[in-house]
């Protein structure tokens, strides 16, 4: 349970100090329609930064660009998004 508790820890403190806060709503979050060529600004800046963390894809293996995380951490990573709103 510690080793979930810990993952869930920083999961919640890299959104943390990632996310900008204009984006803190579920619709700006979750919005899959907009490719990182028509994003701008703040929404461009995540979704790098989830890409960087293979966040964008997590529970593809991280060979393939993937998070690689299983899907007890990938719920986490919801979680903790929706957390955000």
């Amino acid at each position: 349970m510690e080793r979930k508790d810990a993952f869930r820890q920083q999961v919640r403190d890299w959104l943390e100090q990632n996310c900008p806060p204009s984006l803190r709503d579920e619709n700006s979050l979750y919005d899959s329609s907009l490719t990182l060529k028509n994003r701008q600004g703040d929404a461009k800046l995540w979704l790098q930064r989830m890409a960087e963390k293979g966040w964008t894809a997590p529970n593809w293996p991280k060979q393939y660009g993937g998070g690689g995380l299983d899907l007890y951490q990938h719920k986490i990573l919801r979680q903790e998004m929706k957390r955000l709103n």
